[in-house]
Order: C-alpha cells, then structure tokens, then sequence
C-alpha cells in the first residue's frame, strides 16, 4: 500500500496521488488533518482514503506497514515526513519540488519524479513495490546518515573551521 503523510491541501497535491491510486488500483491511505474543506470536496473517493489524524504509535506503524511513502507536493521545503518513512524502511516516491530529493538515490532508496507526470510517477511505485527489498536497506541507510545529530555534529565541524 502507498502512504502519505501531512496537512491534507492543495500545495500538497493529494489530489494526483489519489487520482494515480484510483487509476491503477494502489491501495492509499492519507493521514493528517485537513487544511481546506473546499479541495478535499474536490478529491474523488477521497474517504475511502482518509484515515484522519493518529497517534505517533499508529503513525509508526503505518510507516513500517506501507511499501511506498509518496510526497506528490507542489513545492515543499524539506519533507521530513518522507526522511520519517526512510527511517521506518520505506522506499519513496518524491517530487521534484520537493527539497527532500536531493538524498534520493534513484533505484537505492526511492525515485523522484516530474510534478504532474502521472504516468512516471505509477512507474516509480511499481518499481518501488517490485523492489522493496532492496530500496528498504537503501532507505534506512539514507536516514540513518540523517540524524539530527550526525546533522548538528556536520553543522559544528563548519562552523568551527571558520
């Protein structure tokens, strides 16, 4: 099943993700709170994917549980959720307007893919569901060099230079 994880608008992009899951029968499920009424009502069948807002215990697991995080955003800055699903072993599928994209080794740890292209993007899943193996240990690897810590300690060590 395909997850995403965040406030639920339209910079977000639900909208395709649902569309691409709907065309191609991917199982769905969307978590966070809603931001706008108005394109939720836009979204078809967007209930049937709707799990609402959990509790870190539960989102934990729907991270593990899922075999693709995707992050379809128009513009995002980082995209945490997705580094959040690469700790859990989560291959993703991003897009490219997402800053995240730039720690995405294609065909190691997830794919990212052209905003809108639909097509390419059910391509990236398939090859994420198909591989999930091999781009579940690419994935943790990516995030386990991500800790705020590892992060912090990187930060130190250039500003100690100067």
């Amino acid at each position: 099943s395909l997850l995403y994880v965040s406030r639920i608008n339209k910079h977000k992009n639900q909208k395709e993700l649902v569309e691409v899951s709907h065309k191609f029968g991917f199982d769905l499920r969307l978590v966070g709170p809603i931001d706008n009424d108005d394109y939720v009502e836009s979204i078809p069948r967007f209930s049937e994917y709707y799990l609402g807002e959990v509790s870190e215990k539960k989102l934990l697991q729907e991270y593990a549980d899922a075999a693709v995080y995707v992050l379809p955003s128009k513009h995002e800055g980082f995209g945490l959720t997705a580094l959040e699903a690469m700790a859990a072993g989560t291959p993703v599928v991003v897009s490219d307007k997402c800053g995240i994209q730039d720690i995405i080794e294609k065909g190691s740890n997830g794919y990212v893919y052209e905003q809108g292209n639909k097509q390419k993007l059910a391509e990236y899943i398939h090859k994420c569901i198909d591989n999930r193996s091999k781009l579940s240990e690419g994935a943790r690897t990516t995030a386990e060099r991500l800790t705020w810590d590892k992060t912090a300690e990187r930060y130190r060590s250039v500003y100690l230079r100067q």
